[in-house]
């Protein structure tokens, strides 16, 4: 339940507000900080005043390299497997989202950025 929660309020926030949410567990308040360094991937930060939230210290670095090694591990895997390219295919088509009534005027605006 708290992963989930914390997922939710770092991805929702993030995607939605450009920030992560706040997680209120109790009286507490824990907010994300997000920052490349060397150290462990998560990091717990106590807060120093009682009117200041704690602190939930991702480390971009660690996470960086760790979702590199999973795309290197399944690119390897759709490269030496038939049934994971056709899978791989199969949910490409799931991911495209179709606006047939704006669609020229949305391309022609994707253009213009194009062309500056």
């Amino acid at each position: 339940m708290l992963g989930k929660k914390m997922f939710e309020a770092l991805r929702n926030g993030l995607a939605h507000k450009f920030r992560p949410h706040t997680v209120k567990a109790g009286s507490e308040q824990w907010r994300f900080s997000i920052a490349p360094q060397d150290g462990p991937h998560v990091e717990a930060i106590r807060r120093k005043k009682p009117d200041e939230p704690n602190w939930i210290q991702l480390n971009t670095k660690m996470l960086e390299e760790r979702l590199t090694t999973q795309i290197n591990v399944y690119q390897e895997e759709v490269r030496t497997s038939a049934s994971a390219r056709v899978n791989f295919v199969e949910v490409s088509k799931k991911s495209i989202i179709d606006v047939p009534d704006e669609a020229e005027r949305i391309a022609a605006g994707w253009k213009r950025l194009l062309d500056g």
